[in-house]
């Protein structure tokens, strides 16, 4: 892997230095699981907000609540509804 340089504070510096002595791992692999928990915590942040606009927008959300209710009826559709997926049957294929 590349490496390339990226300036960070001083401060930000001992930091990742402390952790880095205390972890046993470089500077690198924790700026590394820093950045892609930063992008983690963006997406569900982004995510929630998104969410939020389309509950405060009736019209949005109603539309949504539609879209999941006529999803939710696709749930019920697993070998377990059939008629004959008792116990003994559990597993077996269907007799056609």
């Amino acid at each position: 892997m590349e490496n390339l340089t990226v300036q960070v504070s001083r401060s930000t510096h001992g930091t990742l230095r402390e952790m880095a002595d205390r972890t046993g791992e470089t500077m690198t692999e924790i700026v590394d699981q820093a950045v892609r928990d930063y992008r983690r915590r963006r997406f569900w942040a982004e995510y929630h907000a998104a969410y939020a606009a389309i509950q405060a927008d009736p019209q949005a959300w109603a539309e949504l609540q539609g879209e999941v209710e006529s999803w939710d009826t696709t749930a019920a559709d697993g070998p377990e509804d059939r008629p004959d997926a008792g116990e003994e049957s559990a597993g077996q294929p269907v007799e056609g």
